[in-house]
């Protein structure tokens, strides 16, 4: 009852255009799950991707492009249109034993393409919650699933270990499957969409696919044709990671070549997307020369590689629109000829498709997570430095009035002197307005990894840490795109005016979801192995 009034306000949401049923494009979005900014020829990485560069070549580039810094609060944001806060998901990952996943209250852009006629396919990795069988991709929109349900896992085998066990984690449709084991993930996935191609291609119904590669996540795993590739690299996991990335390029490049063969390409938007920033050192990606690494709100962490190919698209070239991950939903609603409604994303295809900058996004609320908060002593530092900045901002404000005249000091004064409790800047809080990029809180891993391309001895030896202390970090991202200079002393009323705006945003935020780890978690018996799979009784 509640997913039929759920489907009917959603439907309520949708106007159809009259040309609907002659006009309605495919729609394939291929994500992949840690893609390193620097692992793809047409970003200068020197990994080989000549059919990625391809779709780059013809389509649009995507240079401002922007996701979650993790894999789960990537994808809940990409299926719903919503960003993190407006989910109650603000707080670290998806993980099996915590029963949390995309909020059934939610329609997934699944569930709201349905409604318009297409055949809905979720190919590859869910990673949106499967405590109950309500969160599996079969009961959230989509006509078939053949894939995984967690975040991580063996390539070949399809298993996730528990406990130090390894249980099986692949699915067709509800039921777990045993077919795929041995196949590399990659390669199951590609025959598998080219089984969906064929049955729209046969039926002629509108297809929606959401290939979710696992590739090039960790596990480090490739066949040996796909490390022979790489006799240069010396570094086990770069070498591993470069062969990933390969192989699903190959991929990528039979999926397109089929889809012309089947003269279907001229009527399909492509979407070439990474989940968020590749996981450098460990898991062998390169961000280069972007700030931080996978998990961090650093532009290494939450700016994707991200194309656009399609002949629909009159513009071929790299665009500098603002994009965020959530603006697929109303993107891709607007292309099946619906009208979206109720996003935090906005349509960007006019934008996209025509090279227009002007007249789409000027905002992101990357997040606030009341959760993550810094340790006390940064906390007393980061308040002595707000109130020595609002002292500052002040004696500028002197400065400029004894030059202008219309300055009206008391408006000045009334505005700096407001509760410094109005946001807490010792939360994690991260906003994008205009050129400007806001960060508050703990500060974590703040370096830039080295390329590993140009010196992978650098890149080896390399290590990751971790600053707990609390700052409010002010960067202009046009000018300064590795987030060099922290401007937040020099600009005191741009953090002032993007703090006002956080302050905002947060009265509209659900509480952030986080529950505890359930004992009920564990893989289920099914015949005479155990799977992982729905687990609560709730």
């Amino acid at each position: 009852m509640h997913r039929a009034v759920l489907f009917l306000a959603a439907a309520s949401a949708l106007s159809l255009s009259t040309s609907w049923a002659e006009t309605r494009p495919h729609i394939i979005m291929m994500m992949a799950d840690d893609l390193g900014w620097n692992d793809v020829g047409f970003n200068g990485g020197k990994i080989k991707t000549p059919n990625m560069d391809a779709l780059a070549r013809n389509g649009i580039i995507l240079n401002n492009y922007y996701t979650a810094p993790n894999c789960g609060p990537s994808r809940a944001q990409f299926l719903t249109g919503k960003y993190l806060t407006h989910l109650g998901l603000q707080h670290k990952n998806l993980q099996p034993c915590r029963p949390s996943g995309i909020p059934l209250s939610v329609p997934t852009i699944a569930d709201e393409l349905r409604l318009m006629g297409y055949g809905n396919h979720l190919i590859g990795k869910w990673h949106g919650g499967f405590h109950t069988s309500e969160y599996l991709p079969t009961n959230r929109g989509f006509h078939s699933f053949r894939g995984m349900l967690n975040g991580v896992g063996d390539h070949f085998r399809h298993t996730k270990k528990f406990q130090g066990v390894e249980y099986l984690d692949f699915y067709n449709d509800t039921i777990p499957y045993t077919g795929a084991y041995g196949v590399y993930s990659t390669d199951y996935f590609k025959r598998r969409a080219l089984e969906v191609i064929d049955e729209h291609d046969r039926s002629g119904q509108p297809m929606f696919m959401f290939l979710s590669f696992q590739a090039p996540h960790t596990p480090n795993q490739a066949p040996q044709e796909l490390l022979d590739e790489y006799p240069d690299i010396h570094d086990e996991s770069r070498k591993k990671y470069a062969a990933m990335v390969t192989g699903m390029d190959q991929a990528i490049g039979v999926i397109v070549a089929d889809l012309m063969r089947r003269n279907m390409y001229n009527n399909t938007v492509i979407v070439l997307s990474t989940d968020n920033g590749g996981q450098s050192l460990s898991g062998g990606a390169s961000n280069y020369p972007l700030r931080g690494n996978k998990g961090t709100y650093y532009e290494a962490g939450i700016k994707g590689v991200a194309v656009v190919s399609s002949p629909l698209a009159s513009f071929v070239g790299r665009s500098e629109a603002l994009v965020h991950i959530t603006d697929w939903v109303p993107t891709f609603i607007h292309l099946a000829g619906g009208r979206p409604i109720g996003h935090d994303g906005i349509n960007q295809w006019e934008t996209l498709s025509t090279g227009n900058t002007t007249g789409g996004r000027t905002e992101i609320i990357y997040n606030i997570d009341p959760l993550t908060v810094a340790s006390r002593s940064s906390r007393r530092a980061a308040r002595r430095e707000m109130r020595a900045m609002r002292k500052s901002h002040r004696s500028q404000a002197r400065a400029r009035q004894n030059n202008s005249p219309t300055f009206n000091r008391q408006l000045f004064e009334d505005s700096v002197d407001r509760e410094e409790t109005e946001f807490n800047t010792d939360q994690l809080a991260v906003i994008r307005s205009g050129d400007w990029k806001l960060m508050t809180g703990p500060i974590g891993f703040n370096g830039i990894v080295p390329n590993p391309d140009t010196d992978l001895v650098a890149y080896m030896t390399a290590r990751s840490f971790k600053n707990s202390n609390s700052a409010v970090r002010l960067f202009n991202i046009r000018n300064d795109p590795t987030e060099a200079n922290n401007l937040r002393a020099e600009r005191p009323d741009i953090v002032r005016e993007l703090i006002e705006k956080l302050a905002r945003h947060e009265r509209t935020a659900l509480p952030a979801f986080y529950p505890s780890t359930s004992d009920e978690c564990r893989p289920q018996p099914y015949g005479n192995i155990r799977v992982w799979g729905p687990y609560s009784r709730i």
